[in-house]
């Protein structure tokens, strides 16, 4: 007894000299817009390699969530599109490739950031990160390669060598603050649509592409 008695006279003073650790946190995006200017890729494409150009505009109803479209444009370089392999199967072993170019794609996403996180780097500098997800819906240009196809003269061909299309999108990514204007932000997504070749083939095209940016923040 004698011993509960001094614990309970002993909280109040031990709770006085508690430390607090939550800080606040070093960039708030609730209400603010995001003008994110981009870089991306094709990944995982076997015979063509797709670059493009795009931005984002995000519009971040709270720190966690925010909701962002995004266009982007890959130009049709030709036959400068084509990996080894490409030239390979077309030139020397003469054998048809189908090929449809991911040319143009604009999406509409929902942005959920569950994580923020900082580290520390050359000894007293901390830096600021999140990690967030995407997933949305939006449309696709395709463009065949009517050539590599051996398709030039065939009608049924030429009525589907471009397309439009409805498409899926899921992804991830990271971002950096440098400040409370501006960020690096990197992230991978899947643009997922269902495409027909030749005017015959129903095909599923799962296209990831890998995309680096940076972020401006208004106001």
């Amino acid at each position: 007894m004698t011993l509960a008695l001094l614990a309970a006279l002993a909280a109040p003073a031990a709770a006085d000299d508690v430390i607090k650790t939550v800080q606040p946190k070093h960039v708030l995006k609730v209400g603010r817009i995001a003008v994110t200017p981009m870089l991306a890729a094709v990944t995982n494409s076997h015979y063509l390699r797709r670059r493009f150009v795009g931005a984002s505009l995000a519009w971040h109803l709270s720190d966690i969530f925010a909701v962002e479209t995004t266009l982007a444009w890959g130009p049709d370089l030709g036959t400068a599109d084509w990996k080894p392999i490409t030239w390979q199967l077309l030139e020397e072993n003469k054998v048809v490739v189908e090929l449809s170019r991911l040319t143009l794609w604009g999406t509409g996403a929902f942005q959920f950031t569950p994580i923020h996180g900082k580290f520390a780097w050359n000894g007293r500098r901390v830096a600021h990160f999140e990690l967030f997800g995407l997933v949305g819906g939006g449309f696709a240009q395709t463009v065949d390669d009517l050539d590599a196809m051996g398709a030039t003269d065939d009608p049924l061909s030429q009525a589907t060598a471009i397309q439009w299309h409805g498409v899926a999108t899921a992804g991830a990514g990271a971002r950096l603050f440098l400040s409370n204007t501006w960020a690096l932000r990197v992230e991978g997504r899947n643009v997922h649509y269902l495409e027909t070749l030749g005017a015959v083939d129903l095909l599923m095209k799962n296209n990831f592409l890998v995309a680096a940016s940076a972020s401006a923040f208004f106001p």
